[in-house]
């Protein structure tokens, strides 16, 4: 299990029409668990605290980038 896996699996989300809408339907419901459950069916493997973690780190990057834009 990894940071890194959940980092795929986050951008695997964004990137893939099925997957995105197959959460996008059940984001009110859906707890890290189930994600970790979704993300294994994929063959991603990571616990519900590595994807918190890669999900502060991939909106803290998205922050940071957008403040890069914000200053030009």
């Amino acid at each position: 299990m990894s940071k890194q896996e959940a980092l795929f699996f986050l951008c695997e989300v964004r990137e893939d029409p099925v997957i995105h809408e197959l959460v996008a339907l059940r984001q009110n419901e859906l707890l890290p668990e189930d994600l970790v459950e979704i993300g294994a069916r994929l063959g991603f493997h990571f616990s519900p605290d590595e994807l918190n973690q890669a999900f502060r780190h991939e909106w803290t990057m998205r922050w940071m980038s957008f403040q890069n834009v914000k200053s030009r």
